[in-house]
Formats: structure tokens, C-alpha cells, sequence
């Protein structure tokens, strides 16, 4: 097995030997696509790809503001299975002028707008309830949008949750999710969310 293993390579190390090669054209994607003009994805599909060959549930952003940096957000789409991956894939990333390369989607500002399935919608549309649930909080997620199924509200609800607490902190310190259509007065606004976690998780983390 350990030969065979080291036949077909380390698929960390192949997809910075990769990257490395392609840093300028993915460089290139990323701005045509920042400024509206046509470009090809067949790199960017490409880096999918080769990172569900370090762990199935490796996933990829990819984007910039300004021209420069590009961050590369590297991420197990909250798959507890897949964060040794990501850290692994991270720590040994080569250095890479005009990329920075990110573990996990962070938290982002209360200003923030996320446009999914036809939908745009920002925090202040969003309110939650929550509740102790053993050591983690229970949250219950309220979408203001109609017309969504279930799986999609839920998807929605999810990458809401990982733009107020960052992804590593949902899938570590999150009990139970809920998510429900509406915009109920008592409960409270999605921006409230982070710093009640922190104070609620404070006391667990060592």
C-alpha cells in the first residue's frame, strides 16, 4: 500500500505543483470575471476537480476586490471529515505572489450581500432565535424570501450561517439548525449572532 501510494503521488503536493503552473491564467479568469467580461472557468473547474482528489468534500472561492490580492478561500463546505484537508492543503501551500490563500470562509461584515438561486439577500433580512443545546448554541435561522424548496432554503441558511460565524465555527459550535421562512419582530437580527456564539462558546474552548 505505501508503494502504491507513493506511485501515484501526494495529491496535496500535485495541486500546488498545478496551481503553480497556472497561477496567470487563473489570475486572468478572476479579473475578466470581476469586471464583467468573458472568460473561460476551465481552470478555475479544473482547481474543483483536483482538490476533490486531496478529499471529496474540498471545495473552492475564488476572487478579488481590487486587482490584487486574489484570495483563494480553500473550504470542506462544513464537513467535519474534510478540515484535516483543508488545513493540510493550506499549510503547505508554496508561496504564490498575488494570491493569498484562506482555511475555511470567514466571517464577513453585517453589510454583505448573498445572492443565491435567483435570491439577494442581506443580513438585516435575516433574524434568528437560539438556545443552549449541550455546549454548543442552537440557532434557528429566519429567511425573508419566498419561492425557495426546502434543500435551497436550507443551502441559503448554511452559507448565511458561515458569512456570520465563518465556517469553522458552525460546524464546530453550532448544535441544532433550524430555518424557516420570515421575519418574526422577537427575534433578533443575523449581525447579533456572532458575538452572542463567542460569548456563549467562550467558556469551552481551551
Amino acid at each position: 500500500m505505501a508503494l502504491f501510494g507513493f506511485l501515484r503521488g501526494d495529491p496535496v503536493a500535485a495541486f500546488w505543483r498545478w496551481f503553480a503552473r497556472n497561477a496567470e491564467a487563473i489570475a486572468g479568469e478572476v479579473r475578466a470575471l470581476r469586471e464583467d467580461q468573458p472568460a473561460t472557468t476551465l481552470t478555475t473547474d479544473e482547481m474543483a476537480r483536483r482538490l476533490r482528489k486531496i478529499h471529496p468534500s474540498l471545495t473552492h472561492e475564488i476572487g478579488s476586490d481590487a486587482d490584487w490580492p486574489i484570495e483563494l478561500i480553500i473550504s470542506a463546505d462544513g464537513d467535519l471529515d474534510g478540515f484535516p484537508a483543508v488545513t493540510r492543503t493550506v499549510g503547505e501551500a508554496p508561496p504564490l505572489p498575488g494570491f493569498r490563500i484562506t482555511a475555511f470562509r470567514k466571517r464577513v461584515g453585517p453589510e454583505f450581500m448573498l445572492g443565491m438561486f435567483g435570491k439577494e439577500i442581506r443580513f438585516r433580512q435575516v433574524r434568528y432565535e437560539s438556545w443552549p443545546d449541550e455546549d454548543r448554541l442552537g440557532v434557528k435561522l429566519y429567511i425573508a424570501v419566498d419561492g425557495l424548496e426546502e434543500d435551497q432554503l436550507d443551502a441559503m441558511a448554511f452559507i448565511l450561517l458561515d458569512m456570520a460565524l465563518g465556517e469553522y465555527d458552525v460546524a464546530t459550535g453550532l448544535g441544532a439548525i433550524e430555518v424557516a421562512v420570515g421575519r418574526p419582530t422577537a427575534a433578533k437580527p443575523l449581525s447579533d449572532l456572532a458575538a452572542e456564539f463567542d460569548a456563549y462558546r467562550a467558556p469551552t474552548v481551551h
